[in-house]
């Protein structure tokens, strides 16, 4: 399991634009042996299941279980893996 963090970088309103702050990250955990495919985006907070597989071009918003194939925008579960 790998676990990392993310986070908006920055705020919306024009006086937070150039700082950061701790409280704005989250962590995003993938599990052994997941396949993610090119160009996906997995947002803050999220976790994904080992042996997962998502999709290319996939917008990962929300927890991934494990062994199951998931794609779109937003990822959403194609199907498990026997």
């Amino acid at each position: 399991m790998s676990k990392y963090l993310d986070s908006d970088f920055h705020g919306l309103a024009i006086a937070e634009r150039s700082i950061s702050r701790p409280e704005w990250a989250a962590p995003v955990v993938v599990g052994d042996n997941v396949f993610i495919g090119a160009n996906v985006r997995i947002l803050k907070g999220v976790r994904i299941g080992a042996g997962a597989v998502i999709g290319n071009s996939s917008v990962v918003v929300s927890d991934i279980p494990p062994a199951v194939v998931a794609a779109g925008v937003p990822a959403k579960i194609i199907r498990s893996i026997t």
